[in-house]
């Protein structure tokens, strides 16, 4: 054995022999009892950053260590197809070379994504095994693979017969941008500097109104203006009339108890395709809706002369207009909460739009009370309390994209227009309402999110009644990050509930976000990133996997030093050392074999004592794996072997 332990020579040659002698196979007919871990599909877009580093070190310690104990332990390794993101990622490839998504038109285009995903998408798998994730990579899955499309289909096709799934008009998130739509969910609100513009509206019969607002280009689309009615200031002007700016459109001024009377001067714009609230207002009030701008955020024919601009060469215009014919009162800096698109960053734009939602309340009542019984556990405890909170107060999901790459929606249209939709999991040959051949399909394909909360069973070939769904669901742990509590795991208890009639995993445990010395979230952006495939490949995986988990107190953030894997590295090197000592003492002692003891009572009192200390150890280490206490778990080991 070499005098220094040499990690690239050793870990890959491990590594190749557990995958060929089979050990992370999982028999499905095996008469042990089972321990199911399913892992967070990363992106086919991803590298392997620091917080996958975590995730997939706390989820091999625990399929590892259940494996040890007898268990038939099985990893379900996968990938998720990543709509947004993918389709960002291969369009600027495409655009490297004057090509534009539209200009391939869909078909060609799916077949651009198809051919990066081949030689792309399997890169994150190569670098997990780099990290030794013991995965069963026999039954590797992908979010858009064949049996996974199927249980999509029928997923929407049942909550759609029963009344879950809707096509509605209603304010959504709009990202001008990746031209979709967003649920709330995939809206990352920023704290930002901006204005606060007070606007005099005029008076039919003389005199003004004056208004506050944040966004004064939405103004063109205003259709009323609302006062509270217990405002005393404003109580002789409800009813009155007033005329619009620029469009010079005739708007009541009526009253709503929603009205803040301290934001501004207590009286508002209402722009009901552009503001949610005030699309809530107009629906109580019978207002009229008027949207302003083109799905890429350009001032449409509605804004009158201030058309094909964007949206804040608009706002800017307005500005300058208002100042001229002294409607613009004052300016006052104001701190809003501004909403970014969470896969490109563009500011959103909230927008009145067709689209497909799910009815959340029923499918959230019964996710709600396996974590009020305690049949769904958190660690740390404090997320359920974050869990229960989003699921008492959950809002329809909105499930359509206006992208081409994803499942697209199984929803078929007649050319004749009285025939309602026509909602199956395969294509139909003609309408069944009036026998028309002529029918096509919705443009729109569904969130991510839609696939991923199906991925506890769909991976086991649900809705098929397979051998492996009926032995590994439910699964048992799940591993995840605080940043997708709603977008996944909320969903799929509600989704393992509904289709499977039981919660997908009775433990969940969130860990923390890594973050670098001083506190800051690692980016690449941020220039404070560390590779972990960089400390891979020059001090081993072992040595990653030790210092991630070394620092990693229960459901805490990580703090990352430049230097935190030394310590596994020298641990590393300090195993090896002990192992090659054992090893050459053996030689020179010429023993063949080494047995355990089997009568302890015979054995010199140094040995009983390490037996006994061995024994605690063991204990203690199983304890703080069964609390998820990783980092208590390897300073025991540490420890005990180290001192």
């Amino acid at each position: 054995m070499e005098a220094r332990y040499n990690p690239k020579e050793v870990e890959e040659k491990l590594y190749k022999m557990w995958e060929e002698r089979g050990y992370f196979y999982v028999k499905t007919d095996t008469k042990k009892k089972k321990y199911v871990i399913v892992i967070p599909p990363p992106n086919i877009t991803g590298f392997l950053h620091m917080g996958h580093a975590l995730n997939n070190t706390i989820q091999d310690i625990l399929i590892r260590w259940k494996r040890m104990e007898g268990y038939n332990s099985l990893w379900v390794p996968g990938t998720d197809h990543a709509g947004i993101a993918t389709q960002n990622v291969v369009e600027k490839e495409l655009l490297k070379k004057g090509i534009t998504r539209k200009q391939l038109g869909r078909e060609k285009f799916l077949e651009e994504v198809w051919k990066w995903k081949e030689k792309y998408g399997s890169r994150i798998i190569y670098q997990l095994k780099k990290l030794g994730a013991s995965c069963d990579w026999t039954r590797i899955r992908f979010t858009m693979d064949k049996p996974l499309t199927e249980a999509v289909k029928e997923c929407f096709v049942r909550l759609y017969k029963k009344g879950l799934i809707y096509k509605g008009k209603r304010i959504i998130n709009w990202c001008p941008r990746c031209e979709t739509a967003l649920s709330d969910d995939e809206v990352e609100y920023k704290e930002e500097n901006g204005y606060l513009f007070y606007i005099k509206y005029p008076l039919l019969d003389g005199g003004f109104i004056e208004v506050a607002t944040t966004r004064p280009e939405t103004m063109l689309g205003d259709t009323a203006v609302a006062v509270n009615p217990l405002d005393g200031r404003y109580k002789n002007l409800i009813g009155k009339m007033v005329k619009l700016p620029f469009v010079e459109r005739i708007i009541p001024i009526i009253a709503d108890e929603r009205v803040e009377i301290e934001f501004g001067t207590g009286a508002v714009k209402i722009t009901p395709a552009h503001d949610p609230n005030d699309f809530e207002i107009a629906n109580i009030h019978n207002l009229e809706f008027v949207v302003v701008m083109n799905e890429e955020g350009v001032m449409n024919e509605n804004a009158g002369k201030f058309k094909n601009l964007n949206r804040f060469e608009c706002r800017n215009k307005i500005i300058d207009e208002l100042k001229k014919l002294e409607l613009l009162s004052k300016v006052e800096n104001y701190t809003n909460r501004v909403g970014h698109c969470y896969r490109c960053d563009t500011i959103i734009e909230p927008y009145l739009s067709t689209q497909w939602f799910v009815k959340m309340k029923p499918l959230a009542e019964p996710a709600i009370e396996v974590a009020e019984k305690g049949k769904l556990k958190f660690y740390p405890e404090r997320w359920k309390k974050v869990y229960l909170n989003w699921l008492y107060n959950v809002k329809d999901w909105c499930i359509s994209r206006q992208i081409w790459w994803g499942h697209r929606i199984p929803v078929w249209y007649c050319k004749n227009e009285t025939c309602p939709p026509i909602v199956e999991k395969e294509t139909p040959k003609k309408c069944p309402n009036c026998g028309n051949y002529e029918i096509y399909q919705d443009e729109d394909v569904l969130d991510t999110w839609f696939s991923s909360w199906l991925w506890p069973f769909s991976v086991f070939g649900w809705p098929e009644k397979t051998k492996d769904l009926e032995i590994f669901y439910p699964t048992d742990t799940l591993v995840t990050a605080s940043e997708i509590l709603f977008f996944w795991v909320a969903r799929m208890v509600m989704a393992g509930i509904e289709f499977m009639g039981e919660i997908p995993f009775e433990n969940v445990y969130i860990h923390g976000t890594v973050r670098d010395s001083t506190g800051k979230k690692m980016s690449k952006s941020l220039g404070n990133a560390i590779d972990p495939v960089e400390i891979i490949e020059k001090y081993g995986a072992d040595s990653l996997r030790f210092g991630l988990i070394s620092l990693t107190a229960f459901g805490q953030d990580v703090f990352l030093s430049t230097d935190f894997h030394i310590k596994g590295r020298n641990f590393t090197n300090k195993l090896w050392n002990a192992s090659r000592y054992i090893i050459n003492k053996c030689k020179e002692l010429n023993i063949k074999e080494i047995k355990s003891l089997e009568n302890i009572e015979k054995a010199h009192f140094p040995e009983k004592w390490i037996i006994s200390i061995t024994d605690e150890i063991i204990e203690k280490t199983t304890d703080s794996l069964e609390k998820f206490h990783f980092n208590e778990a390897l300073n025991n080991l540490y420890n005990f072997f180290w001192h």
